[in-house]
């Protein structure tokens, strides 16, 4: 099966990796010298062992990586920046020596970043001639200032670690709690394991060389002091909803915080939950402070379903499932759209997380490492009606959705173009999905949102990766830029959260905060760039847009092999096969099909834009057709 080092990569991905794999055949990495069993999570959600093998020879500077299964690009990017945080760690010149990984797992794929901070240990280890402790595993993604960044799957990783008897595990900074449960405590008092926190690279070191079997000293990690601005002058009248919802969201944590038992762990986290999103609401940072809000009740709300069975858990989902699709939107309008398209977006989300859930729950027995999943869903739905009862609340013209579809399709497809050229943001990948769920659903203003974000977060790291050290203190927002943004609410909000990200970037100096600043501040410009797109089309006649796929756009993933690797050999037969195959599929998606709703929706969008049928016709039978969709949904 799959594998992920990062929970819940896209079916598209899979699909990418699985063509891929038949055309490639890798041989082994000889007398690898470091060896280290690294947790990770397949496609069904469960925690395996991989074992990862390192290996440092004279060379030029390159950095292989041969694996049993296959390899995706996020993971080829990892073992890069490993091998030069670890040279740099080491005191060495990478440029005098080549680097050779090997991965080892049973399953067809390994994809994602989180395998990072474990080939950074292994390549130091290599460079220093040192033999990393055997009872010891690590996961979290590496940067490029070696900082170790966040990842998922982590209780799954920790039970599979203990379950190989291994007894230190090293996490990424601020992950040890996990649904309520702070695992530093759990895993020793249960299982006898040691879970450290770690912030980069070198602290990782420090603890990977101690004797098998010994206790190590915990890294001290005190918050810095975080210095905000007031940026509350600098907002227009048209970021107040969200000011509001980030109230109402505050004071739920403190009704639930009441209900606590003050010494816990759950406590603790909604405390700080509540300081920090008080401080961000008085400095004028909205989105910052419902953000912070938000992550602390998923925390609380899988923390209260703790005790639920896998069964329990289903009969939640199928609930919530119902209850999304029974809900009805308020009309998009020329005064409400950037609301309404807030609430959307955050329902395809909602959508995108549930469907993830159910595919891990239908092989997975328990029910606890589902919970995160389940309540950041459950709370995007709650967004989602807070969110449209604003845009309800504001009124205006209604607008119809075949507006903006020729404008959503092209949308994704720049989205697509650069997430598929450089694939560099996982973030991006779960936007482009839901952007192209929200497409076929026919709600063609949340997919112009989702495909800003897709290409936003993507090319902003890619401008980072590109970026020279000393460049990165000019890629941070500014304060007196925020003004600019006074006639869209969602790109002042983003751009209010990128100054946050800022100003944790200058208190701690880590790279992460600054990675998220300059997303955030992309995400701001392109959020603006696609209100101007969609207001610009409003009441103008209807654009043609290319229909000769089923939804006018193709989402596809570049999954490429890993460098100039000289032990693959191309699969010519291989080639033929795939060929063939695609034919065959190909001629099997072109089969005539009964008319659906959604053709229908279809046809009569065409019949509007050819001057067919009338602006009243149109509207008429699209609304037949919805509320036939919608009923038949109830049903």
């Amino acid at each position: 099966m799959p594998l992920s080092f990062i929970r819940g990569q896209s079916s598209v991905r899979r699909f990418a990796a699985f063509a891929f794999i038949s055309l490639f055949l890798f041989s082994s990495l000889a007398a690898a010298m470091s060896s280290m069993q690294v947790p990770a999570v397949d496609a069904n959600g469960n925690g395996i062992l991989t074992t990862i093998q390192a290996d440092v020879r004279d060379g030029s500077g390159g950095v292989y990586i041969d694996v049993e299964p296959f390899i995706s690009v996020e993971t080829q990017n990892s073992a890069k920046v490993a091998a030069q945080q670890a040279a740099k760690l080491a005191g060495v010149d990478l440029g005098k020596y080549d680097v050779f990984f090997k991965v080892i797992a049973n399953t067809e794929v390994v994809d994602g970043p989180s395998g990072g901070q474990a080939l950074g240990l292994l390549a130091y280890a290599e460079f220093k001639g040192m033999k990393i402790r055997t009872d010891l595993t690590a996961t979290g993604s590496i940067e490029a200032d070696g900082s170790i960044g966040k990842v998922g799957g982590i209780l799954e990783k920790v039970e599979a670690a203990q379950a190989a008897g291994l007894r230190l595990v090293l996490l990424p900074l601020g992950q040890a709690v996990q649904s309520g449960v702070d695992l530093t405590q759990y895993a020793q008092a249960r299982w006898g394991m040691q879970v450290v926190e770690v912030k980069n690279l070198n602290e990782s070191v420090q603890l990977a060389f101690t004797p098998v079997g010994s206790s190590v000293d915990v890294p001290s990690h005190p918050e810095p002091a975080l210095v905000l601005s007031d940026v509350t002058a600098l907002q227009s009248e048209r970021v107040l909803p969200l000011k509001a919802l980030a109230r109402t969201q505050v004071d739920g944590l403190k009704a639930t915080l009441s209900s606590l038992n003050p010494d816990s762990v759950i406590a603790q986290v909604l405390r700080q939950a509540i300081n920090r999103s008080s401080q961000l609401l008085e400095n004028g940072y909205y989105y910052s402070a419902a953000n912070e809000a938000f992550l602390a009740r998923i925390q609380a709300d899988a923390y209260a379903l703790s005790n639920v069975s896998k069964a329990g858990l289903i009969q939640r989902v199928e609930t919530l499932q119902a209850d999304m699709d029974a809900y009805e939107f308020a009309q998009p309008t020329d005064t409400n759209l950037e609301w309404s398209a807030g609430a959307r977006l955050r329902w395809f989300w909602a959508k995108e997380r549930l469907a993830e859930l159910k595919e891990r729950a239908a092989v997975s027995e328990r029910a606890l490492s589902l919970l995160p999943d389940f309540a950041a869903a459950q709370n995007w739905f709650v967004a989602t009606k807070q969110l449209d009862e604003s845009a309800r609340a504001l009124g205006g013209n209604p607008v119809s959705m075949a507006t903006w579809k020729a404008y959503a399709a092209q949308q994704l497809q720049a989205a697509n173009r650069s997430v598929s050229a450089n694939p560099v943001d996982s973030e991006s990948l779960f936007h482009l999905k839901s952007g192209q769920s929200a497409f076929d659903a026919g709600d063609y203003l949340a997919a112009a949102y989702d495909a800003a974000f897709a290409s936003a977060f993507n090319d902003a790291r890619l401008t980072l990766s590109n970026a020279k050290e000393n460049d990165l203190p000019g890629l941070l927002p500014k304060d007196e830029n925020l003004a600019r943004y006074a006639d869209d609410a969602w790109a002042q909000l983003y751009y209010a959260h990128a100054l946050y990200s800022a100003a944790q970037a200058n208190s701690s100096g880590d790279l992460l905060d600054v990675i998220n600043a300059v997303k955030l501040d992309a995400l701001s410009t392109a959020l603006a760039r696609v209100n101007d797109g969609l207001d610009s089309r409003i009441g103008k006649p209807i654009e043609p847009i290319d229909v000769s796929s089923p939804s006018g756009i193709q989402i596809t993933t570049t999954v490429q092999p890993a460098g100039p690797n000289p032990w693959i050999l191309v699969g010519g037969a291989a080639v033929l096969v795939a060929l063939v195959a695609g034919v065959l599929v190909l001629a099997y998606a072109r089969r005539p099909k009964p008319l659906s709703k959604s053709d229908r929706l279809d046809l009569l969008e065409q019949g509007l834009l050819q001057g067919r049928i009338s602006e009243k016709t149109y509207q008429s039978l699209s609304q037949k057709y919805s509320s036939d969709k919608a009923k038949k949904r109830k049903r």
